[in-house]
C-alpha cells in the first residue's frame, strides 16, 4: 500500500467517495429520529408523588421546628424575687470563710457611685 501522498497531484477532487444515495438516506434517517419520541429515563409517577410528599412533610416539619423554636426562645425568663429572710438563710448556710470573703467584698464595694450613677436603658 502507498502510503505517501502527493497532494500537490490532487487538485480539487476529493479523495474519498460516498456511496450512491448516502445524503438522501442521511436526511431521512435523522427525520425518522426526530419524528419518534425521545425515550428518555424518567422516574415512575409513583416515585415522584412519593418524593412529593415527603418534600412537603420535610419543609412542613421544619417550619413547625421554627416556630417552636421561636416561641420557646421568645418567652421571658421569670426572675425570682428574694426578700431578706431568703438571703439571710442562703448567707447562713455558707461556710464562715466564704462569709467572711462575700463580707470583705461588701466592705470594698463603693455604693454611693453605684446609686448614684444612671443607669443606661437602651442595652435592656
Amino acid at each position: 500500500m502507498n502510503n505517501d501522498i502527493e497532494f500537490d497531484n490532487i487538485g480539487k477532487q476529493t479523495p474519498f467517495r460516498l456511496p450512491e444515495g448516502y445524503l438522501n438516506s442521511l436526511q431521512q434517517d435523522i427525520l425518522k429520529r426526530n419524528a419518534q419520541p425521545a425515550n428518555t429515563a424518567s422516574l415512575p409517577q409513583k416515585r415522584v408523588s412519593t418524593i412529593r410528599l415527603w418534600t412537603v412533610v420535610a419543609s412542613a416539619a421544619c417550619i413547625a421546628f421554627l416556630i417552636a423554636g421561636s416561641w420557646m426562645f421568645s418567652t421571658h425568663t421569670i426572675t425570682k424575687q428574694y426578700t431578706i429572710e431568703d438571703i439571710d438563710m442562703y448567707f447562713a448556710q455558707l461556710s464562715e470563710d466564704d462569709q467572711q470573703f462575700l463580707l470583705d467584698i461588701y466592705d470594698d464595694i463603693d455604693f454611693e457611685d453605684y446609686l448614684l450613677t444612671p443607669i443606661d436603658n437602651t442595652s435592656l
